[in-house]
């Protein structure tokens, strides 16, 4: 999402693009896609960790961004079951130093991308996402900025997504494991999810109301064994008669 995302952003006529990643990897890997068709005079990426305070308000003091968007959060919960207080802290204190420097330096907009399931509970995910939905709407109140919160279902290229965790015990031809038989997911493409999020910053900047919390529904339901199904033929290969199934519970 994060590379399709800022191609539609300098596609539609943005003129400085400002990336801030932790990760090297992650943020040569959107260089990469992006130059090919964008001057390095528009894109600016910075490597740093959003806990380090002071040099993540020197990124604010220096550009003055009109729109700050949060895409790094995570949005779903695991495949299999594994601690995730820890991370969900990080997330959470993570995304309020950009939000406090966002009403700082008076920033125009500040774009939150959660999950669609943030409305409902049952997780630790989802509940941690809709908690910071509320702190933002309660900091951003009296504020500026205008919080936009842009609620999604799974998206399908996402690398660690479910559909990569599928495809990649299909290829390798090992046996294929589920979290469990009945398991779902809604999906929607990177593409859609893009044009989701700018729809929403165009309309977030003309509502009235002060809450600007977008749902996309574009997402399709579908069990994984009907999408494992699907990934297996596209390979070649079938479920069951020529790759051994696996439910965990």
């Amino acid at each position: 999402l994060g590379l399709e995302l800022c191609r539609k952003i300098l596609h539609n006529g943005c003129s400085r693009l400002i990336i801030v990643d932790r990760y090297e990897s992650y943020l040569n890997e959107a260089l990469t896609g992006l130059l090919k068709s964008y001057s390095n005079k528009n894109i600016i990426p910075i490597l740093i960790d959003t806990d380090k305070i002071s040099m993540l308000e020197d990124v604010f003091k220096r550009y003055c961004p009109d729109i700050v968007i949060q895409a790094g959060m995570r949005k779903y919960k695991p495949i299999f079951d594994v601690q995730m207080e820890k991370i969900c802290r990080t997330y959470y204190c993570h995304t309020l130093n950009l939000v406090k420097f966002a009403a700082k330096y008076k920033c125009k907009s500040f774009v939150m991308i959660s999950s669609l399931k943030a409305g409902q509970s049952g997780s630790l995910i989802i509940d941690s996402l809709r908690k910071a939905e509320v702190k933002l709407n309660q900091f951003f109140k009296n504020a500026d900025t205008r919080l936009i919160i842009s609620r999604l279902p799974d998206i399908a290229e996402n690398r660690g997504g479910i559909v990569s965790f599928l495809e990649e015990q299909i290829i390798n031809q090992g046996k294929v494991i589920f979290p469990a038989e009945e398991t779902t997911c809604c999906l929607i493409t990177k593409y859609s999810a893009s044009e989701f999020i700018l729809q929403n910053i165009v309309e977030g900047k003309n509502r009235l109301s002060d809450e600007c919390i977008f749902n996309c529904n574009a997402g399709y339901t579908v069990s994984l064994i009907e999408l494992a199904k699907v990934i297996a033929s596209y390979h070649g290969l079938n479920l069951w008669t020529e790759l051994e199934v696996k439910y965990i519970t």
